[in-house]
């Protein structure tokens, strides 16, 4: 891909690993992430979009938009969980999200401005 070609979200967390190196994002953030993606296919586990295709994918799609976007690596976390709490599974009853990072508990939860 080259800077002319328009951008098109990664679908798979190995392409979206490669992203987030390719943009200079350090090995520890990208375990974060990594972290990340391994409790959002728990909470999408057997979910599909109208489309068939798996829910995780969509989650990967939105991380792979806000890295394009932006550089903050929570950033990429909440649009990996911007789903997590109206289309989650839980099948222990804990929101999963705040067991990734102590920050996922409230970036469903700002308001803009």
């Amino acid at each position: 891909m080259t800077k002319k070609d328009p951008f098109v979200p990664r679908q798979t967390n190995t392409a979206l690993y490669m992203q987030l190196y390719e943009n200079g994002y350090s090995v520890a953030d990208i375990a974060r992430v990594q972290k990340a993606y391994r409790v959002c296919c728990a909470m999408f586990n057997g979910r599909y979009r109208k489309t068939g295709r798996p829910f995780i994918c969509h989650a990967v799609g939105a991380a792979s938009s806000a890295a394009h976007f932006d550089k903050s690596v929570d950033l990429v976390l909440a649009a990996m969980f911007h789903a997590a709490y109206d289309s989650g599974h839980y099948p222990d009853g804990v929101q999963q999200a705040h067991r990734c990072t102590p920050q996922m508990a409230g970036a469903n939860n700002r308001s803009p401005g």
